[in-house]
């Protein structure tokens, strides 16, 4: 996301102590890797992946999509990983104006690879609500359903984020509009 202010953090954790620290603490059933991006980096994220991969722990990671390529997705297959794609509206031009460029057809052909090689519960989608996208979130999340794919809605927050979004106000209709490439594509 071209908006977001961190790209990485000046004590960035080595991934053996995130390890270290799992393996240490004998509840944890899931952990939550997010970021600004994490997929910048693969490799640590594979290192804490492959790392607790003996144990019960499952491993969601939050990516706006765009650097979860084929290959990172191939070494996923058989763990205990889900994928949560941030996605909040389906109109091309829209999607530049919420990410900051023109991304959108890079996230679908990786989101149409995790669904050919992951399992479905695998896989979900996360919607940040804003006024600017209340009306685009209710149409991905019908997207998502009419595939099987689970939405969750985030709302907004303001802190390291640098756009000109407004918080959610109280609920209101919200129409149909999608851009039809998005269908063809995934």
């Amino acid at each position: 996301c071209a908006h977001w202010t961190v790209e990485e953090h000046p004590k960035m954790v080595a991934p053996q102590l995130v390890v270290d620290a799992v393996r240490g603490v004998g509840s944890v059933k899931e952990l939550c890797i997010v970021g600004g991006e994490p997929l910048v980096h693969p490799q640590r994220v594979l290192q804490i992946v492959e790392g607790i991969d003996d144990l019960p722990v499952r491993t969601s990671i939050i990516t706006n999509g765009v650097p979860c390529t084929p290959a990172f997705v191939d070494q996923l297959r058989g763990r205990d990983v889900h994928l949560v794609f941030s996605i909040d509206t389906l109109d091309r031009d829209r999607w530049r104006w919420i990410r900051g460029k023109d991304s959108m057809e890079r996230v679908f052909r990786n989101l149409r690879h995790v669904r050919r090689v992951l399992e479905p519960e695998q896989l979900s989608v996360q919607s940040v609500l804003a006024e600017e996208t209340r009306e685009d979130i209710a149409e991905v999340g019908r997207w998502c359903a009419e595939r099987g794919i689970h939405q969750s809605i985030q709302p907004y927050v303001q802190e390291g984020f640098d756009g000109q979004w407004t918080p959610p106000r109280e609920p209101q209709t919200m129409p149909d509009q999608r851009d039809p490439a998005v269908d063809s594509v995934c």
